[in-house]
């Protein structure tokens, strides 16, 4: 970074000396143009042609100058522009790989959320069996006054009820293996 500065710096004065040498020539034809005021003799036969070709070689050092400011502003759009190019080119890499790695945590998710459903629907099946067994049970037990039939309905419940405790023991056990930490 501190050599591209270094760098950009040594091409902001390369204009400059087209400046420089501008000024010089411009100074040096003035010079020999008013030599006759401190009544010097000049060296050349005509002043005026003199101060002409000092102000025609300004404008050409001149242009050379705009010239180069040109080209340098030129190659800075370019790297610039480059820049740019290499950035946004990064960013879309990176936006596709995240979109990549949301798409997958969504279809995990999907799957996640369908298995809790299917597991949802069998540990709802197997915990309403048996309780449905031991409600109804109950519900003919109290409509019903024959010793047989309520000794019968007394053996569905007491099996209803150790069916559901396995169940229940179960998906305790299950939740217990399957949601402690790895």
């Amino acid at each position: 970074q501190r050599q591209m500065c270094i760098r950009d710096r040594l091409q902001g004065f390369k204009p400059a000396r087209f400046f420089v040498a501008a000024f010089l020539v411009l100074m040096i034809g003035t010079a020999f143009t008013v030599t006759h005021i401190f009544g010097l003799k000049s060296p050349f036969r005509d002043d005026y042609v003199v101060s002409l070709v000092a102000q025609a070689l300004d404008m050409l050092l001149l242009s050379f100058a705009l010239a180069d400011r040109i080209n340098i502003f030129r190659q800075q759009k370019e790297e610039a522009l480059q820049h740019a190019y290499e950035v946004k080119t990064a960013a879309m890499e990176k936006e596709k790989d995240a979109n990549f790695k949301l798409q997958q945590a969504l279809e995990l998710s999907e799957e996640d959320s369908q298995r809790k459903s299917e597991f949802m629907s069998m540990v709802s099946h197997e915990l309403r069996t048996p309780l449905h067994s031991i409600v109804s049970s109950v519900e003919q037990w109290n409509d019903n006054d024959d010793e047989f039939v309520k000794r019968d309905l007394l053996n569905f419940i007491g099996y209803g009820a150790s069916r559901l405790r396995t169940q229940v023991d179960n998906l305790v056990l299950f939740c217990l293996l399957y949601t402690s930490p790895s």
